[in-house]
């Protein structure tokens, strides 16, 4: 089912916000929409060394059932799905998955073959329940959601899908660049199998975004209100 717009949102061209991310509701999604609904997806299952996939213009998605919840689990498998990607042992790619100098959130993860500077990045999104993670491995800004919480009727089950659905879009936001005008771009959105869990949520950027901006480059905006201390 797509995700639509979100009912009194207003100009279907107003800026994609995470406030009306959140609050879509599934319904036909209108073709001049920045944001395109794509056939649900079964992440592959993680085991052992990965091969390489190629992603072909959206993000490859894996799923990993640790023994054990926890950032070690989830790090070792990124670790895994990275070093395959790059064709080096496990612990050589460098990943930039520290809080955002600007913000403090986790968004816009990145990793490089710490061998080859200047080499363009693969950006990642992941997200985690339990000892399940999801992973997605993408060429565009790319963000993933888990809904939790939802066992409490059909209100809980939307709160905790829009939850997720923010989740995804805030993930994928360019470290350093939050906060600026005119971010969006055109989008898609899949949901993802999840084994024993209510299905993932991925967003990936299709069009230009900039680049991430380097830490200390600063460039005059406007917080807005969920930014300020």
């Amino acid at each position: 089912m797509s995700e639509g717009l979100p009912s009194g949102s207003g100009s279907p061209r107003t800026p994609w916000t995470p406030e009306r991310f959140a609050a879509a509701t599934p319904a036909p999604w209108p073709a001049h929409e920045p944001l395109r609904p794509r056939p649900p997806e079964s992440p592959r299952p993680l085991g052992g060394a990965p091969a390489r996939v190629a992603r072909s213009g959206r993000p490859a998605f894996w799923v990993l059932e640790a023994d054990t919840a926890g950032p070690g689990a989830v790090r070792h498998g990124l670790r895994l799905l990275l070093g395959a990607e790059f064709g080096v042992p496990p612990e050589r790619p460098a990943v930039e998955d520290g809080p955002c100098e600007r913000c403090g959130a986790v968004h816009g993860v990145i990793a490089t073959d710490g061998a080859r500077p200047g080499a363009p990045p693969v950006y990642v999104g992941l997200a985690a329940v339990g000892a399940t993670v999801v992973y997605a491995l993408s060429d565009t800004p790319v963000g993933v959601g888990v809904p939790t919480g939802g066992d409490g009727g059909p209100d809980a089950v939307r709160a905790a899908r829009a939850a997720a659905r923010r989740a995804a879009y805030e993930q994928l936001l360019p470290r350093g660049r939050c906060g600026e005008p005119g971010r969006d771009g055109p989008m898609d959105l899949a949901r993802l199998a999840v084994p024993g869990a209510p299905a993932a949520v991925a967003v990936w950027s299709t069009g230009p975004w900039p680049a991430p901006r380097p830490p200390g480059e600063r460039a005059p905006y406007r917080r807005s209100r969920r930014h300020r201390a």
